[in-house]
């Protein structure tokens, strides 16, 4: 009786264990950024601007919101073709700095912009709660 408590002590400290690794790797994954509008098909780049839409890119436009219509509900756009910068390094770039941020930021959320700077149309970051501005 008494090897039996013990053995069932060892699983309830077991399934403890393993039910607090659960919740540190669903916290972590919050931490991670996955676009909204990804499919089983494939990737897209939800826009960092008006989080409503994907990211496009065209060799003539450059990389640009779909939901950049007549009206211009979006006017996320990069031209490329000086800066050699393509979709899938956008998606890469995005992710390390939501990574970064939220590993010295878990309350904050970045909010980003388009900015021009010598002649270079660049994407900024910045957030409110720990003063980033990247």
């Amino acid at each position: 009786e008494a090897l039996e408590r013990e053995r069932l002590l060892h699983q309830i400290d077991d399934y403890d264990d393993w039910e607090e690794l659960q919740q540190q790797q669903q916290q972590s994954m919050k931490n991670v950024y996955t676009s909204p509008l990804l499919t089983n098909l494939k990737s897209r780049v939800t826009c960092p601007i008006c989080n409503s839409a994907s990211l496009t890119e065209t060799p003539y436009e450059g990389i640009q919101c779909t939901n950049a219509t007549a009206e211009k509900q979006c006017t996320f756009s990069l031209d490329i073709a000086h800066e050699g910068l393509t979709l899938n390094h956008l998606e890469n770039q995005l992710r390390t700095v939501y990574e970064e941020h939220s590993n010295v930021c878990t309350k904050g959320i970045l909010q980003f912009r388009v900015d021009s700077r010598g002649g270079m149309t660049l994407l900024m970051a910045s957030c409110d709660i720990c003063q980033a501005d990247v």
